[in-house]
């Protein structure tokens, strides 16, 4: 990995002071005081502004305690990490967020090893509780307080990083209920890979979140450290999976490796590596804490979920096609702030009619929530009943909407696929300026290896529309969506193999 990381560097330099003392780390060369201390100095956000920047800040301490740790430099700068601990610590708005908890009790257990106080109290710092949650299935949400709507869900990018922070401390500390939260965790994030091995970008996930490169990294690492910290030769079998993917998918990648992920992830490498032995994920799983269900064959994996975090509804990947999202989208097309579904099973456990799974399919059905706050000059919100099914024709959406405010509603589809065919006749290419706008039509989306055939059952308006891939719209080529006419409530769609 380290490999990988090194040519990403000889191609796009070092912007950040972050950045350039992790680039000497690797590369063996000198990290002086001042660059340490122009780490620290620069602050990446006014506090409280998103949660992501806060746990960015908590990732660049961790590393970079880590890093003087082990080159035996960490009292000479105890006092200024002590200060940014003990302001990063202040900052309440996020406190439930497991993700900045758990990176404050490796950031406070690294401090500890060079204070006399063990638990940093003379020095005015308050103790974290590891305070964590996860279902009964082993997914961890980022946080169970009901504060934030999108965060009642695991989101995938997010917890293989908790997991992996999970077994930093663990190893650290020696205390092996990390390491055994970190397996439970793993044993259920086995279930975001399709049947090539190859992540559903788009389960529990919002436009512009991860790319499916950022993914790869973050579900090696976390398949990795579990392998290695418990002995798991399944999970180092799922991290070179993800590592062969990674490689091939890199060489045409333009965005940027996560730094702070590769250097956290590194920290586990000396420990021994258990032979990976070939293993696969459970040919259907049904996680009745997130409504979700998913079913995998040889060529074609599917799932769908009556929760989201402000993301899809499912995922439907079939040879090299790709469905990587579906869902309900209020207009305008492409503003992902009106995508999909929001809200777990604190407000919707109840609502949830079925949920089943067996060696012929799935079969989900219920009532979800749609997203709403899109911004501060309009409302939204409402709710979707929705079945959809997986058997041996492919899968099935349909869906009756109740909208609380009148708002142009569609249904989108986010693709992966070499070109569009629609009614066999008009053909639309990736990254064209092409754009279909009329009836509702059979489309073919075709790939090099197989074809999935979408259909829907409604009069209404199509468009197809051509995208750039890369880390917009969970990297698909094309949106085709469904816009319904005014007073148009029901839909109905099919996927099927062609």
């Amino acid at each position: 990995m380290i490999q990988l990381y090194q040519v990403w560097v000889d191609q796009e330099r070092c912007t950040t002071p972050f950045e350039r003392v992790v680039n000497a780390y690797f590369n063996r060369t000198e990290i002086s005081d001042a660059l340490i201390d122009e780490v620290m100095t620069v602050r990446l956000h006014q506090e409280g502004e998103t949660p992501w920047n806060h746990v960015e800040e908590w990732r660049q301490i961790a590393q970079l305690l880590l890093i003087l740790r082990e080159k035996k430099r960490l009292s000479t700068h105890y006092s200024i990490f002590l200060e940014r601990f003990q302001k990063l610590s202040c900052v309440t708005l996020w406190s439930d967020f497991q993700l900045v908890i758990a990176y404050k009790i490796l950031a406070e257990k690294l401090l500890e090893e060079c204070s006399s106080d063990s638990n940093l109290r003379s020095s005015g710092a308050v103790p974290v509780s590891p305070d964590f949650f996860q279902f009964t299935s082993g997914a961890a949400p980022l946080e169970r307080e009901g504060q934030w709507l999108w965060a009642e869900v695991p989101h995938p990018i997010y917890q293989a990083e908790l997991g992996l922070v999970w077994c930093l401390i663990g190893d650290i500390t020696g205390d092996t209920t990390y390491f055994e939260w970190a397996a439970k965790l793993a044993e259920w994030h086995q279930n975001t890979l399709d049947h090539h091995f190859i992540p559903f970008i788009g389960l529990y996930s919002q436009e512009g979140e991860a790319s499916l490169e950022r993914l790869l990294v973050h579900n090696y690492y976390f398949f990795d450290a579990v392998a290695r910290v418990c002995n798991r030769s399944d999970m180092a079998f799922l991290a070179e999976r993800q590592l062969e993917h990674l490689e091939k998918f890199l060489l045409n990648y333009e965005g940027k490796i996560p730094t702070s992920i590769i250097a956290l992830g590194q920290w586990l490498v000396s420990l021994p590596l258990p032979t990976p032995e070939p293993h696969h994920p459970p040919k259907y799983f049904i996680d009745p804490d997130l409504a979700l269900t998913i079913f995998r064959t040889v060529l074609t994996s599917g799932l769908a979920s009556l929760y989201g975090g402000k993301s899809g509804m499912g995922c439907f990947h079939h040879a090299d096609v790709q469905v990587v999202n579906f869902g309900p989208q209020y207009t305008p097309l492409g503003d992902c702030r009106g995508f999909g579904l929001e809200g777990a099973g604190r407000l919707l456990s109840n609502q949830v009619k079925s949920i089943s799974a067996s060696e012929e399919g799935f079969q989900l059905e219920g009532v979800a929530r749609l997203p709403s706050n899109l911004d501060v000059t309009s409302q939204s919100g409402g709710w979707l009943e929705a079945k959809v099914e997986f058997n041996d024709e492919g899968l099935s959406i349909t869906t009756l909407a109740n909208d609380l405010f009148e708002q142009d509603r569609s249904f989108a589809f986010f693709i992966k696929a070499a070109e569009c065919l629609i009614e066999g006749k008009e053909v639309i290419k990736p990254r064209s300026l092409q754009h279909y706008w009329g009836s509702a039509h059979r489309v073919h989306l075709k790939g090099l290896h197989g074809t999935v055939i979408l259909e829907s059952n409604q009069e209404c308006e199509m468009h197809i529309i051509p995208l750039g891939g890369g880390e917009n719209f969970w990297g698909a080529d094309f949106l085709v969506a469904y816009v319904f006419s005014d007073g148009q409530t029901r839909g109905s769609w099919k996927l099927r193999i062609s």
